[in-house]
């Protein structure tokens, strides 16, 4: 992963990042929709960052691409060292500064939002993220959010 993120840099500059973590921890509640068994939840995890995460991401891009270009790489964890909850599952993901193809660069950090014109095309809007991939939580799941309380989503 490291070596496959490393050759993914083509025209970045030095002071460019090569890649973004994103940190995805879903609620107690959220887990709980998302099955009964630490292995159904495992697997409604990866199908969550499959079909809702990096889907909702790459369409925030706003760059046109497939979500099949954006390359990134995650590990699930079920538990965290520091909590006594039984329910900690938690996603680390690592998203490359360029798609697949080391062609188009991408970043969730610009201020631009879903520009047309000029040197900077495309944008990233955290908050339509953030609402689009609940609502497709909620689906996928069938999980009936309450609160508008977010889930837990740290991009860095």
């Amino acid at each position: 992963m490291i070596k496959d993120i490393d050759r993914n840099i083509r025209q970045l500059l030095k002071t460019d990042a090569k890649f973004y973590a994103i940190h995805v921890s879903p609620s107690e509640k959220e887990l709980q929709a998302m099955g009964s068994t630490e292995q159904e939840q495992l697997e409604a995890m990866k199908r969550y960052i499959r079909e809702v995460f990096i889907p909702e991401y790459d369409k925030n891009l706003n760059k046109g691409l497939s979500a099949e270009e954006i390359k990134f790489y995650g590990k699930i964890y079920l538990n965290r060292d520091s909590s006594d909850n039984p329910l900690n599952m938690h996603c680390h993901l690592i998203v490359s500064h360029k798609e697949q193809s080391n062609i188009v660069k991408i970043n969730p950090l610009t201020n631009h939002r879903n520009t047309k014109k000029g040197v900077i095309t495309g944008g990233f809007d955290r908050t339509v993220l953030f609402e689009n991939i609940e609502k497709g939580s909620n689906k996928l799941f069938g999980y009936n959010r309450q609160l508008p309380k977010r889930s837990s989503i740290t991009i860095l």
